[in-house]
């Protein structure tokens, strides 16, 4: 088997030195060419993939709910449930408890909660923000560079409206 491959390695060889060298020469340029063209091809496809990856992540960390800390309800089953409504009363403060109205609790839940957001997620960071902004910026203008010029003069643009 390696004889084989051995011959038809020296026969391509000795074809290749009997071509004329500007026919050879060509050649090698149109096969360079191919592979730059190929290989910039490919770097920009890794670029747009990391490009948009990264866009992802960032839009998953902005989207990521905040965390918040639920308490759990006792497993017990027989357990005392004045002790269960003392302790869902204890979490509102003491001086408002029997003049708040539904809707003044839901307030003030929702307080608490936007208290243990983080600062990312209430916006206070602008970084995410401008990287969101960078993303989608290197990604038009990637699109921009690689889509073709098609110029419609005003003749060949109407509206379709007009057809129906």
């Amino acid at each position: 088997m390696m004889r084989t491959i051995e011959k038809t390695y020296e026969s391509l060889n000795m074809t290749l030195d009997k071509l004329p060298k500007e026919i050879v020469r060509q050649c090698e340029k149109e096969g360079f060419t191919q592979e730059m063209k190929m290989m910039r091809e490919a770097e920009d496809a890794a670029q747009k993939f990391n490009l948009m990856h990264r866009l992802l992540a960032a839009l998953e960390r902005i989207m990521e709910p905040p965390e918040l800390n639920i308490k759990s309800k006792s497993q017990d089953k027989d357990g005392d449930k004045s002790s269960k409504r003392k302790s869902l009363v204890s979490t509102l403060p003491t001086s408002s408890r029997s003049s708040i109205t539904s809707r003044q609790k839901n307030l003030q839940l929702k307080q608490l909660t936007m208290a243990k957001r983080s600062p990312e997620f209430l916006g206070n960071d602008k970084s995410l923000d401008q990287e969101i902004k960078d993303l989608a910026f290197e990604i038009k203008k990637l699109a921009k560079d690689y889509l073709p010029a098609e110029n419609l003069s005003t003749e060949e643009r109407h509206d379709c409206r007009d057809e129906i």
